[in-house]
């Protein structure tokens, strides 16, 4: 879907200009615009309230990043000319080219296109055949006592950012972990249906209907136990 809107840069004139959005959708728009250097962008659209982008990244640019910590998502993040970059499969520590894949005003999301710098912490996924098409497994990547001092970091992110009474003085303990962090899951919902002949129990691929036909997959308990 396109259509012409109207956008506001930080020139020296203030100069209207035109420009056209290339993808659309009730959340997120991707729009192209001249080089304003570092422009304040405000987009207007009938029946949508003003929107302010806070940079001129766009999606498909690449650029050199360094990971300082990981999201509560386990995203990986750094900061590109100021602005927050939220990257999948990135660790602290890593320096990579991000390549990014949606915008919003006051930040990016991007995935990794090449890895320069790789993290003491990366492993590889014990599940690689699925990592990267299903949930529940999105750290595989990271060693298991990097996810348990993840784990202490999420809690402290969240106490500095909603900062409750007292937050300061709560004594944040290491992750009590397991011997064997595999093998621990004994309830499992999947989806089913009839693939080439034979009946497929999986899940779907992220954010979509499209069945991932898991043979296996290790956080299960294997049934044959």
């Amino acid at each position: 879907m396109q259509m012409s809107v109207r956008i506001t840069c930080a020139l020296p004139s203030y100069a209207i200009l035109t420009t056209t959005i290339i993808q659309y959708d009730a959340k997120l728009m991707t729009i192209i615009y001249p080089n304003c250097g570092n422009p304040i962008t405000k987009v207007r659209k009938k029946n949508m309230s003003e929107v302010t982008y806070f940079h001129d990244i766009q999606v498909g640019q690449r650029f050199p990043l360094t990971i300082k910590r990981l999201g509560i998502n386990g995203e990986g993040i750094g900061y590109y000319k100021r602005t927050i970059a939220f990257v999948t499969g990135a660790l602290p520590e890593e320096v990579i080219v991000a390549e990014v894949t949606a915008i919003a005003p006051k930040f990016v999301n991007a995935k990794i296109h090449t890895i320069r710098q790789k993290s003491a912490q990366r492993v590889e996924p014990r599940d690689a055949d699925y990592y990267g098409h299903v949930g529940g497994i999105e750290l595989e990547h990271l060693s298991y006592p990097g996810q348990l001092a993840f784990k202490v970091d999420v809690i402290r992110q969240s106490l500095e950012k909603f900062k409750p009474r007292g937050y300061q003085d709560c004594d944040l303990r290491p992750t009590i972990g397991m011997a064997d962090p595999h093998g621990y899951r004994n309830k499992a919902q999947f989806q089913v249906r009839e693939i080439d002949g034979h009946v497929a129990a999986g899940l779907y691929h992220e954010h979509s209907h499209q069945l991932v036909d898991l043979k296996v997959e290790s956080i299960k308990i294997d049934r044959n136990h």
